[in-house]
């Protein structure tokens, strides 16, 4: 942009940072461009051989304000004539050390952010843009009831989720309350769905508007936060966008724009964007009033792209200094993704981070390593030309390998093992979302017929037949809730047995694994007569049950130590009559090195599970697919020994692991189709 290089020459802008990432948009070497901050690593790679880069040198790491008062800054700043000073996220006390020194902050005010980005004054600048709003109100903690239903309650200030909280019981309600009776909040409806953000700038009464991209949030192991939004993919909005979808986002950043012109806005700012996945209509959730995280990798993959054009960060200099930008296009990228992993505990900084570091390199990822020390601060940022995710909520192969080189001792199941899985756990009919329900065909006595009514059908077989026995009945499913829906299931005898969902599963796990069917490798040796075996080998769903997966023909026992996902757990006769067999599939496997500062030597300490099952305390209708877990507490004792944890109930509570304890044999199996043997 030549404009804005023009401009530089003769207003320089020093960009003053505790994290020099984030300076990084445009080339260091730019003319009129200078950056100062902290000399860690990442910095000294950066910085080799450009001159326009002063690193302070302390023995911590210095935060912007501390930055901006160090005697080297000042000596750097003192050669310059008129010099603009840049900083990240503007605050009170950096404008005071400006004011004092007589430099000009090219930043707008920090009231005027703080107010954009704080949760309760937001509302109120915002207020005739209520529809865009999900349905909120303001109240104080102490006055805030219980209505039973979820809710989302936000702090006036947070920052990458840490002051937001889902509220899903009376318990953790008034555990706030207690901590916080006085303090307003804003609480608002709650909506599963994507988050969508893009980084916007405006100069003067110019807007641009930036690439939109999926925000990555809560996934675990990246963070324990479920609202801490860790990275953004912008390869993956084509997928779950349409152009009208896309088209409607953007009508909410210009109505944002408007608000902010009118308070003198200028530069970047982000929006977060929620669609509720039931009713696809986009709801404004946050306005970030500065340099968004994610402006610098925005800016990274359009200076890859051969397009006549500027990046975003430019456009973020360029309404900074007042330059017209009306004629200019923004340099459109439709991939590339980043993934953040957060400082979850305290050991994250571990012998193993140098490896990790270098591991991701070799894969093709950029690494920016961060010095923090604290809680839900920044570890690792990965960058990647491709997306990490696949899905909402779902990471793409390079996201599971990224996250199997951070946390080697975490191994899941394929994604297209998990993708079916999801699919009775959030089973989408009409404007509703439900766990399959659990259905038994040996306990109803019925023979024959189609797999959807002998709990064998798979999603789509469900969602089909629903929607018929809806349509003969005269039933309107837009109207039914997340109760009746299910109810409606239940009612009419379509829900998934166990062993009908692991054989779903285990498909899809074998396919993923050796490219085999299932039904090519199942047998059936306990059936002797040959009508009944061909009759099995044609209706392989409905002719497996849990005896089938446990025959030696079909699987073998394995050790707990040995447990890997796509494993099984097998109930035979349990029950309190021992009549009734059960099994469980494994998903995902959790380990942690047997000494602090050991490189291997991984040993068991976590197994999550899926299954479909019915507790007597489920009655008639809460019944279905559920996941569940087994904490390995006694390394040299069996299943049994260790901690089952299941709807939030454990052991005597839980009636699977009350299952287990009854039943003649409890073994855990592998497909002999899966052993890396075969």
């Amino acid at each position: 942009m030549k404009s804005l290089t023009d401009k530089l020459k003769s207003n320089p802008i020093i960009y003053v940072t505790r994290d020099i990432e984030r300076a990084m948009s445009i080339d260091p070497d730019t003319e009129g461009y200078f950056i100062i901050s902290n000399n860690n690593d990442f910095a000294k790679q950066s910085s080799v051989n450009k001159k326009n880069i002063l690193l302070i040198k302390e023995k911590e790491i210095l935060s912007t304000a501390e930055l901006l008062k160090h005697t080297d800054t000042k000596e750097f700043i003192k050669k310059f004539t008129n010099p603009s000073i840049l900083v990240f996220k503007n605050t009170a006390q950096i404008e005071k050390i400006c004011e004092e020194n007589k430099w000009n902050l090219l930043n707008p005010p920090s009231k005027i952010s703080n107010k954009i980005e704080e949760k309760i004054s937001q509302v109120e600048i915002f207020k005739s843009l209520n529809e865009f709003f999900l349905n909120y109100k303001i109240e104080k903690c102490k006055d805030i009831k219980w209505n039973k239903e979820k809710f989302i309650l936000q702090f006036n200030y947070s920052h990458t989720g840490s002051g937001t909280v889902l509220i899903d019981s009376q318990e953790k309600l008034d555990t706030i309350k207690k901590q916080f009776p006085e303090r307003e909040a804003r609480i608002s409806d709650f909506v599963e769905g994507p988050i969508f953000t893009n980084n916007n700038a405006l100069s003067g009464n110019d807007l641009i508007i930036g690439n939109i991209s999926y925000q990555i949030t809560g996934i675990k192991y990246f963070t324990d936060k479920p609202f801490s939004t860790i990275g953004n993919d912008w390869g993956l909005v084509n997928k779950l966008l349409t152009q009208v979808d896309i088209e409607n986002f953007k009508n909410i950043v210009r109505s944002v724009s408007e608000k902010l012109k009118e308070l003198g806005w200028k530069g970047l700012f982000g929006v977060d964007i929620i669609m509720d996945q039931k009713t696809k209509k986009m709801y404004l959730i946050e306005v970030n009033a500065r340099q968004p995280a994610s402006t610098t990798f925005e800016s990274i993959l359009q200076n890859k792209v051969k397009y006549d054009g500027i990046n975003i960060f430019e456009a973020h200099l360029a309404g900074l200094l007042n330059i017209d930008t009306s004629t200019e296009k923004l340099i459109p990228i439709s991939n590339g993704s980043q993934i953040i992993k957060r400082i979850i505990h305290n050991n994250d900084w571990s012998p193993q981070i140098t490896k990790i570091i270098n591991d991701l390199k070799k894969n093709n990822l950029d690494v920016i390593g961060y010095n923090n020390k604290n809680i839900g601060t920044e570890l690792l940022r990965i960058q990647s030309n491709q997306s990490v995710m696949t899905d909402h909520n779902r990471l793409s192969d390079i996201g599971k390998k990224i996250l199997h080189m951070i946390c080697p001792n975490i191994a899941f199941l394929s994604n297209e093992a998990q993708k079916v899985i999801d699919a009775y756990l959030n089973l989408p009919i009409k404007n509703n979302f439900i766990s399959v329900p659990y259905f038994n065909n040996a306990r109803q006595k019925i023979r024959g017929g189609l797999k959807v009514f002998t709990g064998k059908g798979n999603p789509k077989e469900i969602i089909e037949e629903i929607s018929i026995i809806a349509q003969k009945n005269k039933i309107n499913l837009d109207k039914f809730n997340q109760e009746q829906t299910k109810q409606l299931l239940v009612d009419n005898n379509i829900g998934i047995d166990c062993s009908g969902l692991a054989y779903y599963i285990l498909n899809a796990e074998l396919k993923a694994k050796t490219n085999k069917s299932l039904q090519s490798v199942i047998k059936f040796p306990t059936i002797k007569n040959i009508f009944r075996k061909l009759i099995a080998e044609l209706r392989i769903v409905q002719n497996v049950n849990v005896l089938t997966f446990a025959q030696d023909e079909n699987s073998h026992s394995i050790l707990k130590k040995n447990i890997k996902p796509g494993d099984f757990i097998v109930m035979i006769n349990a029950g309190i009559k021992q009549d009734r067999d059960h099994i469980i599939v494994i998903t995902k496997t959790n380990c942690e090195y047997n000494t602090p500062d050991s490189t291997n030597n991984l040993s068991i300490k976590k197994i999550s599970y899926v299954h479909s099952f019915a507790w007597n305390k489920d009655g008639k209708y809460n019944h279905g697919v559920r996941e569940g877990e087994i904490e390995i507490i006694n390394e040299n004792a069996g299943l049994l020994d260790q901690l089952w944890t299941e709807q939030c109930k454990t052991n005597q509570e839980n009636e699977t692991y009350i299952r287990a304890t009854q039943a003649k044999t409890l073994e855990i199996r592998r497909l002999n189709a899966l052993d890396e043997k075969n």
